[in-house]
Formats: C-alpha cells, structure tokens, sequence
C-alpha cells in the first residue's frame, strides 16, 4: 500500500494511545484511531491501493467533516477526513486505481488544524459494528507515493 499523501509531510499524531489521545478528550474511544498527517491545505490525496468507492461527503459520529471511504480489495475500509469540501475526483461506486487522486485535504470537521485523517477498518458486512482499527503505518510501503496535481 503506498502513502496516501507526499513523502515529507509529517506524521502529526500516530496511531494509539497518544498523548494526545490520552489528554484532550477529543475521541469516544480510547485512542486515536488513525494516523494524521500535517498536510497543507489542498494536498492531493490519493488512493494507496485499488478499491471501489464507498462514501463521499459529510455526515458521521466523530466529526470527520468532508470525507472519503475507499474499500480495498482485501476488503479494508480507508476513512480519510477533514477534506476540501466537495473537492472529490471521485464518487460512489467508482473503481480506483492505487495513486489515483481522490480529493484534496482542508480542516472541515473538527480540526486542529489543516491535516488528513488517515483510518484503516476491518469490516464484518455481517454485521452492523465496525470490528478492529488497523494501524495504518502497518500496511504502507514506505516512500512510495505517486503525485498527480490537482
């Protein structure tokens, strides 16, 4: 899986338990879910690994704002969040290949500030709760990322 976003933007806060995570209150569970990158604003997002589109816009629990969900083949769902609004390349059903541009990153939700939201899911369509968070950084090959402006 490739990077979803350039080389060089820094990892802002990590997958887990976080100092953050731990001090802000700022998540119904107990940890940060995700990885979040630093990104300015309109940085292409694009897809880390083939997959079909599976949701595009607002409306969530957790304040994402503007965001995007990619199934991959291996059945995982990647969430990115706090994206330009309506800044998707993409809709619902569509076939991505890895390193196609989806959208840009913006601070749409709750938000520090600009950066993506990065979360990696196992999902059981048997059922209606999401299973396990993946830390992301587990499945990326590092260094591997093909831009495309937008």
């Amino acid at each position: 899986m490739i990077r979803p976003i350039p080389d060089g933007i820094r990892v802002s806060q990590e997958f887990g338990l976080t100092a953050f995570a731990r001090s802000s209150g700022a998540y119904p569970t107990p940890g940060h879910l995700g990885m979040d990158f630093a990104s300015p604003m309109n940085t292409p997002l694009v897809a880390p690994a083939a997959g079909k589109v599976w949701h595009v816009g607002f409306g969530n629990p957790w304040s994402w704002g503007y965001h995007l969900t990619l199934t991959d083949r291996d059945d995982r769902r990647h969430i990115f969040a706090h994206l330009k609004a309506d800044s998707a390349r993409v809709k619902v059903g569509d076939e991505v290949a890895e390193g196609a541009v989806l959208a840009a990153t913006c601070d749409t939700g709750w938000s520090t500030g600009p950066h993506l939201h990065s979360q990696v899911i196992d999902f059981d369509e048997g059922t209606a709760a999401m299973h396990h968070a993946i830390d992301p950084r587990t499945l990326l090959d590092p260094g591997r990322y093909t831009t495309t402006a937008l």
